[in-house]
């Protein structure tokens, strides 16, 4: 009768057997996780058979009990999690997924075959001897990284599908040293541990020894019931297994006594002596070569983390301010190979087991429109299904039907960025990007408005990125960095290269002479240091043998990769002709790798094919992650592979993965198919390519969306375009493509439409009759030559053939508007009247239509426009009155969609609320503001924050500004467009700026237009005249005159730019003490206003200041206060404390030079009543120091032109200007 089985069940703790009945159809992890059945079960929790829903596979659910998830037990969950999860052995079972629910945290690994030693024992001499190899092996892996497992019993290790046997249950994992736990199964329990002696690997090698005893007799050596039973037990001694076991030889004999002896000095010292006698005895054939490279690789494949040790903390920090309630953003700045996806690796580990949910995109991979929102949501859906579902109802803009899989489902980054707040409030999250300089411009505008929030939410976001060294910062980035805290990642110190070494070879000999060349040969990066590790082991320089390595004795002589580049060409050399070939077409798409699509790649050789070829990938560490969520290991990794392609097998494997995406994409959302389209064209299938383009091209409306979220589609619609051109395909094929390149200069880079607007122009007036309608004019009058023309037109369409003519001949004249209206958008962004009219008159002659027709409106919407660009106001506001109304009114321009329609009421809406500010008529602005609110469209969002914070910064309000401004650049970001952004509002900010002498945030704004002004000549225009300004103000006789000279040449061709220019003017000759000249100046200029010019009060005010500042440096104070006055009288229904402080500020000054007490003292309490209630302590201040000139003494003469001093007087010296104007003045507009 075989002796009591005694052993510590996977879940923890001894208990009798029992099987209870699984819960029916129960669901775990949301609904990922379907029960099939009850595996085991304990005290302490259970385990069970799982359907995976995401990856299609069984797996094993291991769960603790909600009673017993006590902090010691889930600890010990957490641990065993933990260190499964960083090892990579095929003689250990691996891990999935960790999540915490109500009953209890679990966690999903690999599903064994239900044998286990305890049940298969007493085994044959060589099935015995092969296990023990196996265990072994897995024994060798854990003691080189310094941990000892402490419980290998019989029912730990269990049979694998490939009949090998594995290790498992890692409950009681300790590291080497003291402890003062008694912990593992009695009868493999060594007296070191009774005894609390310091801990070291011979504690497995004695459990080792109990564990052959069993698996070749069916016995236990010491056959104790409990620990109590311990001591007598080896007091009796063991009986050599061949007392009780025929066929063992003498030499097995004493490996398991030597094992099994007390004396630990007396035992084998390491897992590889064992292998090798075992080995010797049983005349066990040598591993497979494959297998021994395999044996070798997982010492190399994720070694444990060193280093890093102030980073790690900080990351700690964050990560437990995010779980209680006040969360951080932070972005993780490194050259490649440097650490930094391993970081990330680690915090995300560490979340996991916090409990917080973990969400992960790469965005090297995922650059598709909202490419990293959509990746982030789909990890949610996998992982917390069931909140999706809660939440889904409330977000129907930012999910689909099927929020698990549906990668169409995702809509806007904006709802999504709300979506993802929401879900945060039920569970902390923890957002991590690897690369996020390659997102989409969409991603990063959701992840900067998340980064702006995170402080306020249970939510941690960490992106990492490389340094922006030879590489321009667009701006969504530059937005996302300003809410985010920066972490640099230095090199690996020398002792962190040796403590690498040593996790990597364990206690190898002469490992510290090792290091100290890698060191110095990888310079500090990591991943450069394991790849030199991986090419030494690869070339036999350094030897693993039975468990054992060995290191070269003298410094590496064998020539290795000069670069990591070099060394990663070298790493995918090992791979097969078909793995590489998957991993150079997963390299070039730009959504994560999925399962679904690499058996679309393979699909001549199978799923099945494309199932092994993964798991070679894996195997080689070129992708990691579990199935759902696979991605490339490194960035420098994935780099490598674009490099190694030659221009054939470049062409051949975009024909593959296109093909691939047109299947997969058959049925989903424009931009996968317009990506298929790429790289067919890429891979020769230029044709095919080119109509899936046109056809998402052929839709105006979806396209511009596109356009708005994905910063390449104009170089894609370009390609198609080129083909179509080569090929000498009809104008009515090529017409969808032009007008799509319009909205792409108009929403990504106005490159494409100064490359192709006039062929624009040229192919859609032909294609419309517009032409025609013009050149028939002299001959049938304005009104007949229309339609004649428009007939003419319709006829040549019908009679080419049909294959040229894929699409209705009404699109034509949707495409013509759409282009019109982008091309004129360009052009008065550039402040190009002159352009703007001509592009404007390619509409005229559809100017006799009825006004509800939609040539009509668009006609005169380019008009209004041009007006903006002439810089005439008044003309265009009159414009933009009548237009609201229609555009707003069904009845008007019927074949225009409603979702288009904003495309037209965001530019009315926005320049009527500028206005309006600049009118100082503040409820006007907020009307404006109001309605784009109303817009359901987020660039009529982002035009509503840009009106108030343009309303408030008017009104001193910077408190209340400054959440308006950060939403607008969070807009902005995600628009990817920040020249549009800056066009509305740079140019009226200068000029406040520069009309109140807030020199301070003048001069920032001249800083921040250097990042985009190259986009727009206007904003440089702009730039150059405040930065003139600023120079102007600082009072420097030379530049005064040089500058004065230099506008004194300019003609008033804009009434209010003119004026405001010829103000700063004036202001340069009042600092200097030409008061003459700045008075001859300043009444020239108000000369050329009219009446409806003076309503924009806030553009010129400096008029008034200046004017009124030179009457009093010429003596005439009464004069100066009279036009004082009357400008205050002007003002008194003004909107705006700023301008009437202003005013009074200088009233205050001028009465006090004069010595009227009585008006220094009544605007002194004008300018507090104004300020005061602003909360803007600049102004205050200003207000503290004009009430301070009272407790001076008698002015000196030359105190009149301290009133000109800034009304923003700042806390130190503003920023030079003068570098700003020198880089400006060679590219002057």
């Amino acid at each position: 009768m075989r002796n009591p089985r005694w052993y510590l069940y996977p879940l923890g703790m001894p208990t009798a057997q029992r099987q209870p009945e699984a819960p029916q159809n129960a669901a775990i992890g949301g609904q990922r996780y379907e029960v099939l059945e009850t595996l085991g079960t304990g005290g302490m929790g259970v385990v069970y058979r799982v359907f995976d829903h995401v990856t299609g596979q069984q797996r094993a659910l291991k769960r603790l009990h909600a009673p017993a998830a006590d902090p010691q037990r889930v600890a010990a969950l957490e641990r065993e999690y933990q260190t499964l999860a960083s090892l990579d052995h095929p003689r250990i079972i691996q891990v999935y997924d960790y999540g915490i629910e109500e009953h209890g945290p679990y966690y999903t690994m690999e599903l064994l075959e239900p044998t286990d030693a305890r049940d298969a024992a007493p085994l044959p001499l060589t099935a015995a001897c092969a296990c023990l190899r196996d265990v072994a092996t897995s024994l060798a892996l854990l003691h080189a990284r310094g941990l000892i497992h402490r419980d290998l019993s019989p029912t730990n290790i269990r049979k694998a599908s490939d009949g090998r046997w594995k290790l498992h249950d890692f409950g009681a994992l300790t590291t080497f040293g003291p402890s003062s736990v008694v912990v593992g199964t009695p009868p493999a329990i060594a007296p070191e541990v009774l005894a609390g002696e310091p801990l070291d690997q011979r504690v497995d090698l004695y459990a080792l020894g109990a564990l052959a005893y069993w698996l070749l007799t069916g016995t236990h050596a010491h056959p104790a019931r409990s620990i109590a039973d311990l001591r007598s037990c080896w007091a009796r001694g063991v009986q050599p297994p061949s007392a009780l076991a025929t066929e063992i030889p003498a030499e097995l004999d004493a490996l398991i006594g030597a094992l099994l002896h007390p004396d630990r000095l007396a035992r084998p010292t390491t897992a590889a002596e064992v292998i090798s006698r075992i080995e010797a005895i049983s005349e066990l054939p040598e591993e497979a070569l494959a297998e021994t490279e395999r044996l070798a690789q997982s010492f190399l494949i994720r070694p444990r983390f060193v280093g890093r040790t102030r980073e790690r903390a900080q990351l700690s920090a964050l990560l437990a301010s995010a779980r209680s309630g006040a969360g951080a953003a932070l972005c993780l700045r490194a050259d490649g190979g440097m650490g930094r996806s391993r970081l990330l690796d680690e915090l995300a580990l560490e979340a996991t087991l916090a409990g917080a949910l973990v969400l992960r995109a790469d965005a090297g991979v995922a650059q598709q429109p909202s490419g990293v929102a959509r990746a982030l949501v789909l990890r949610l859906g996998d992982h917390a299904a069931e909140l999706v579902a809660k939440l889904a109802p409330a977000y129907p803009r930012a999910l689909g039907r099927d929020v698990l899989r549906n990668t169409g489902a995702l809509q806007r980054s904006d709802t999504i960025e709300a979506f993802l707040l929401e879900a945060s409030t039920h569970k902390p999250l923890v957002i991590l990007v690897d690369d996020v300089e390659y997102a989409d411009p969409a991603s990063v505008g959701m992840l900067a408005a998340l980064a702006a929030v995170s402080g306020e939410h249970p939510l941690l976001l960490v992106a990492s990125e490389r340094p922006p060294a030879g590489r321009t910062t667009v701006l969504s980035l530059t937005t996302l960095h300003r809410h985010c805290r920066m972490l640099e990642l230095p090199e690996l110190s020398r002792a962190e290269t040796f403590e690498l070494v040593d996790s990597l070879f364990g206690q190898a000999p002469n490992r510290e002479r090792f290091a100290e060349w890698l060191h110095e040969r990888a310079a500090g990066a990591p991943l450069y240091a394991l790849e030199l590790c991986r090419q030494l082991v690869a070339r036999g320089t350094i030897r693993y043998t039975a468990g054992v390595w060995t290191l070269p004795v003298e410094r590496p002589s064998v020539q290795l990769p000069a670069a990591l580049g070099d060394a990663m060409q070298l790493r995918l050399a090992e791979l097969s002709e078909p793995a590489r070939a998957l991993a150079e077409c997963l390299s070039l798409q730009q959504e994560p790798p999925s399962s679904e699509l690499c058996k679309l790649l393979c699909d001549t050789s199978g799923p099945t094919q494309a199932l092994a070829l993964l798991a070679e990938l894996a195997r080689h560490d070129v992708l990691v992650g579990a199935p759902d969520a696979m991605r490339f290991s490194s960035a420098a990794l994935r780099e490598a592979l674009l490099r190694g392609m030659d221009a054939l097998r470049l062409r051949d494997n975009h024909r593959r993965l296109g093909e691939a995406l047109a299947k997969l994409t058959k049925h989903t959302e424009p931009a996968l198919r317009m990506q298929a389209g790429w790289h067919l064209i890429q891979g020769d299938d230029a044709v095919r390519g080119a109509d899936m383009i046109a056809d998402v091209a052929a839709d105006g409306v979806t396209l511009l969306q596109l356009i708005n979220d994905q910063q390449r589609a104009g170089a894609i619609i370009e390609a198609a375009l080129s083909v179509y051109a080569r090929l000498r395909y009809s104008l009515y094929r090529r017409a969808p493509l032009l007008a799509a390149l319009a909205y792409a200069g108009y929403s990504e880079d106005r490159q494409w439409s100064e490359r192709y607007g006039d062929q624009i122009l040229d192919v859609l007036e032909g294609l419309t009759g517009a032409s025609s309608a013009r050149r028939l004019r002299p001959w049938l009058g304005r009104w007949l030559s229309v339609p004649a023309a428009m007939l003419g037109a319709y006829l040549r369409y019908l009679l080419m053939p049909r294959a040229e003519r894929p699409y209705p001949f009404w699109r034509l004249y949707l495409q013509l508007c759409g282009a019109v209206t982008s091309l004129t958008g360009v052009a008065i962004t550039c402040l190009d009247g002159t352009r703007a009219a001509r592009i404007a008159d390619t509409l005229e002659p559809f100017s006799v239509l009825p006004q509800w027709s939609t040539f009509v409106g668009v006609y005169q919407f380019c008009r209004s426009l041009e007006q903006i660009a002439l810089e005439n106001q008044p003309t265009a506001s009159a414009m933009f009155d009548t237009l609201i109304a229609r555009f707003q009114d069904a009845r008007y321009y019927p074949t225009l969609p409603r979702n288009a329609r904003s495309m037209f009421l965001r530019p009315l809406y926005l320049a009527r609320g500028a206005f309006a500010v600049f009118k100082a008529d503040g409820r006007a602005a907020l009307e404006c503001a109001d309605a784009l609110d109303a817009v359901d469209d987020k660039l009529c969002a982002m035009a509503a924050s840009q009106l108030r914070h343009l309303y408030h910064a008017l009104r001193g309000e910077q408190a209340k500004a400054a959440p308006h401004r950060m939403q607008v650049e969070l807009h902005a970001a995600q628009f990817g467009s920040a020249w549009q952004v800056e066009f509305w509002e740079a140019p009226a900010l200068i000029l406040l700026h520069l009309s109140t002498q807030n020199t301070v945030e003048a001069t920032r704004l001249v800083h921040r237009l250097e990042s985009v002004s190259d986009a727009v000549p206007s904003l440089r225009r702009y730039q150059r005249l405040a930065a003139h300004a600023l120079m102007l103000t600082r009072g420097v006789p030379r530049v005064v005159e040089r500058l004065a000279a230099e506008y004194a040449q300019l003609e008033p061709r804009s009434y209010i730019g003119w004026a405001a220019t010829m103000g700063y003017v004036a202001r340069g000759y009042n600092a200097i003490r030409g008061h003459a000249q700045a008075k001859r100046i300043c009444e020239q200029a108000l000369s050329q206003l009219t009446e409806a010019h003076r309503e924009y009060v806030a553009l010129f005010l400096i008029l008034d200041l200046e004017l009124a500042l030179a009457d009093a440096g010429l003596g005439d104070t009464a004069r100066a206060l009279e036009r004082l006055d009357a400008a205050l009288t002007r003002f008194a229904r003004c909107d705006s404390p700023l301008l009437q402080a202003s005013l009074h500020e200088t009233r205050a000054r001028v009465c006090w030079q004069a010595g009227d007490s009585a008006g220094y003292t009544h605007s002194l309490a004008e300018l507090e009543g104004h300020v005061r209630p602003t909360g803007n302590p600049v102004l205050i201040a200003k207000y503290e120091r004009i009430a301070r000139l009272a407790t001076r003494g008698q002015p000196s003469p030359d105190a009149t032109h301290s009133a000109s001093s800034s009304l923003f007087p700042p806390a130190e010296d503003p920023p030079d200007v003068e570098t700003v104007v020198e880089t400006i003045e060679p590219r002057q507009v």
